[in-house]
């Protein structure tokens, strides 16, 4: 009795928790809809326009990702790289939902060299950036099993260095083959790097999650047989519903007012970064793409469990990098994940930082990254003293608490944190959650 009467208190304190965590979010919202300050142009950093002049970024590659059970043709997926060197483990970096590969332009550069060299991509999901079906999507289902399947692909096919030859057979370029990489994701495209190191952790040597959503999909699985399994072509009902969603949020005053819900930081809210977003949505078939991933149930496995099995039974190596600011995916999520993995991690929290650290703070996340990247590359070397020593005291760069100045000014304080509730409500999410 005693037993069952604990869960339920613990029951009814999840949901009083959830139901705090929507109300935080909506007044987040509607602050956000306030007239907000003039939008300055792009100034890119010093530092990674003298790096791009020494190494160069080859822009504007495609890799053709061929047809499945989810897709009945080839979708042209749009990625960039910064080739570095091939010494180091290379990354990949997976940007979040409503954004591409260019959110990530800010690191990818000192990624390459800080603690290179290495090659370091990012690309687009199918539906986002420049990623798009170029005929009639029929048989297109956008779900996150489709992105997965995508990072699949494009590990194997791109950057492990195996492509195919104009006659169908595989070769290489001259050099071995790099067996693993490490995905960097921030918001879905965490997620995402969760569940596809636990399906194939042969292909991840480590996993650096910037605020990671802790879920994705909310349309339940049995719906799939009854109502809409989101192949297209889509229900009348469901078209109208994803298009007129769709419409509403590539509206330039939705898109400023999302940017500045989740940002700390309103300056780097910046007219280009609006324009690329906007200009993604610019396509034919937005809003049937977008109606498929609607109403695209989760994966089989949740975040939890994904982070768990990678870690924990396949030793992928996690580090958690925060925001502290994040309305949206705040610091007891991360905490949360990092109790989970028994500590077997490494956790950072940014100052004056929201939910997109590596667009926001581009130097302290560069220098979190840094550090996190050496680390993998010596469990990779199979040095497992030296990556145990790092998860107890950390490396050089980020001592406990580490302060940073971004591009004009912003003071950003980088924390190596033990997961510990400090707030009310972190101590109300510890006791719901665990």
């Amino acid at each position: 009795a005693g037993s069952s009467g604990r869960k339920g208190r613990r029951k009814k304190m999840r949901k009083v928790v959830f139901g705090l965590w929507f109300v935080v979010v909506l007044r987040r919202a509607a602050r956000s809809w306030a007239p907000g300050p003039k939008l300055r142009a792009a100034t890119p950093l010093r530092e990674q326009a003298e790096l791009e002049s020494v190494i160069g970024r080859e822009d504007d590659k495609w890799f053709m990702l061929p047809p499945d059970e989810t897709r009945v043709e080839p979708i042209p997926v749009h990625y960039s790289v910064v080739d570095g060197g091939d010494a180091k483990l290379p990354v990949v970096c997976l940007h979040g939902f409503g954004v591409g590969e260019f959110h990530w332009e800010g690191t990818v550069a000192t990624m390459a060299t800080a603690s290179g060299p290495r090659r370091v991509y990012a690309m687009d999901w199918i539906g986002q950036g420049r990623s798009w079906p170029v005929k009639d999507p029929k048989g297109l289902k956008v779900s996150a099993d489709t992105w997965i399947a995508q990072l699949e692909a494009f590990l194997e096919h791109v950057v492990l260095e195996r492509e195919k030859g104009p006659q169908g057979q595989h070769h290489d370029r001259g050099e071995p083959p790099k067996r693993k990489a490490v995905l960097a994701g921030n918001s879905l495209g965490g997620f995402l790097a969760a569940v596809l190191a636990a399906r194939r952790p042969d292909l991840v040597a480590g996993l650096c999650l910037l605020n990671a959503a802790p879920f994705w999909g909310f349309f339940p699985r049995f719906l799939e047989k009854v109502v809409w399994d989101a192949t297209l072509p889509a229900p009348s009902a469901a078209s109208k519903v994803g298009s007129a969603w769709f419409d509403v949020l590539k509206n330039r005053r939705t898109v400023e007012s999302l940017l500045r819900d989740v940002y700390a930081a309103p300056e780097e809210i910046t007219e280009d970064l609006i324009d690329k977003i906007i200009a993604a949505t610019q396509t034919e078939f937005g809003p049937d793409v977008f109606t498929s991933i609607v109403f695209s149930p989760a994966p089989r496995e949740s975040f939890d469990e994904a982070l768990s099995t990678a870690c924990l039974d396949h030793d992928i190596p996690v580090a958690l990098v925060y925001g502290r600011d994040d309305p949206w995916v705040f610091p007891a999520w991360g905490q949360r994940a990092y109790r989970r993995l028994d500590r077997r991690a490494s956790y950072y929290e940014l100052s004056n930082t929201g939910h997109c650290p590596h667009h926001e703070s581009p130097i302290a996340t560069s220098l979190c990254l840094a550090e996190i990247l050496d680390s993998f590359d010596e469990k990779a070397d199979e040095k497992k003293a030296s990556y145990d020593d790092f998860l107890l005291r950390g490396g050089p760069r980020v001592g406990k608490s580490t302060s940073v100045l971004e591009t004009g000014g912003r003071e950003v304080v980088i924390r190596r944190v033990d997961g510990k509730p400090r707030t009310l409500v972190e101590r109300a999410c510890r006791f719901a959650w665990g």
